[in-house]
């Protein structure tokens, strides 16, 4: 089954854009859109693996997931490394080991709890550890006949793990208990969740629906995500524990792509292509300006000016030309060229 959900690649690159815009302004809940792209991925993983019709095997599968995850990964990495390195003067310091954690992110364990200190090199890239794991968990214990009563229990549970003990969704690193980590708790909420909107997705297929009536459906989702986002009395809330839930009723309606709006997200499919690219560079990106802004120009680093209008949109512009350029010349190609050893 090769069907592409354009509209789902519109908004995932818009929740890409969404994570940009708030590690340069930190002034509203953008985090919580890595909680997208989970319930998006347990989407699509099911669609792509747990109801095709030809078996696959556990080598295959991990080897297809190393294909998209691991190359840019490693690039931006390194880009991270160098922009820091050129903005500071020196290399990152971690408390639980500069070695030790760069040795993690090699081998994608860099948030499964073994560093619970904090988050550690490229920032972003600690949501890829989860995914991969999280990824495996979904092959090696969930079935076509896994009921989505099970898997709605875990969500709720993990995600009640996570409010009892930090009361909003901006974790990832933190270990509850000593030995569960908060960003594994996360994935495996919202992949889940994934997984149930694909279910639904199914379910609702053949339910005949008027363009009007899924145009307004998809608006009133967009304004709920909206009212979790703003309406709020500081920027981390415990209105962050909806988002998942809406999350799942937004991937399964736009996913049927019936409505207006879920058809102009599919205009921006393009974006969708370079989503991975937005989330992985953009914070190399942040690193060359503040390079210049303020080794060059003198400016200070937290001064308005940096935070300018102006200079907000070079960063987009340039965030969005340089992962167009790693899409096709490093992330497209490496995928490629690795999945023709399977």
């Amino acid at each position: 089954m090769q069907h592409r959900f354009f509209a789902l690649d519109g908004m995932r690159g818009a929740a890409a854009i969404l994570v940009a815009v708030y590690h340069f302004y930190y002034s509203f809940p953008g985090y919580l859109a890595v909680d997208f792209f989970l319930v998006l991925s347990g989407f699509v993983l099911t669609h792509k693996y747990l109801y095709r019709t030809a078996d696959i095997s556990s080598r295959e599968f991990i080897w297809h997931r190393l294909a998209r995850l691991y190359p840019l990964h490693m690039f931006t990495l390194v880009t991270w490394t160098c922009g820091y390195v050129l903005y500071t003067g020196s290399f990152p310091f971690y408390a639980d080991g500069t070695i030790w954690t760069f040795l993690q992110h090699l081998t994608l364990t860099q948030n499964v709890g073994l560093s619970p200190s904090e988050i550690s090199w490229n920032t972003p890239s600690w949501s890829i550890s989860v995914e991969f794991w999280v990824n495996l968990l979904f092959f090696f214990l969930i079935s076509i006949t896994t009921p989505s009563y099970f898997l709605f229990a875990v969500a709720v549970g993990t995600l009640f793990i996570i409010y009892s003990q930090s009361g909003d969704l901006d974790v990832s690193h933190e270990n509850f208990f000593l030995v569960i980590n908060s960003g594994m708790l996360r994935g495996i909420a919202s992949f889940f969740l994934g997984i149930i909107a694909y279910r639904g997705y199914r379910k609702f297929l053949t339910l005949k629906t008027s363009a009007g009536a899924a145009s307004f459906i998809e608006v009133a989702l967009l304004l709920a995500i909206v009212a979790t986002f703003y309406f709020r009395s500081s920027l981390r809330s415990d209105l962050d524990f909806i988002a998942p839930f809406l999350f799942c009723i937004l991937v399964m309606v736009y996913s049927l792509e019936r409505g207006i709006v879920s058809s102009l997200f599919g205009k921006f499919k393009w974006l969708g292509d370079i989503s991975y690219s937005v989330y992985l560079n953009h914070f190399t990106v942040i690193w060359l300006l503040l390079y210049v802004w303020v080794n060059i120009l003198e400016l200070e680093a937290e001064a308005d000016l940096v935070r300018s209008p102006s200079n907000f949109a070079l960063y987009l512009v340039l965030v969005i030309g340089y992962s167009k350029f790693t899409y096709w010349f490093i992330e497209k190609p490496a995928q490629s060229f690795l999945r023709k050893y399977v």
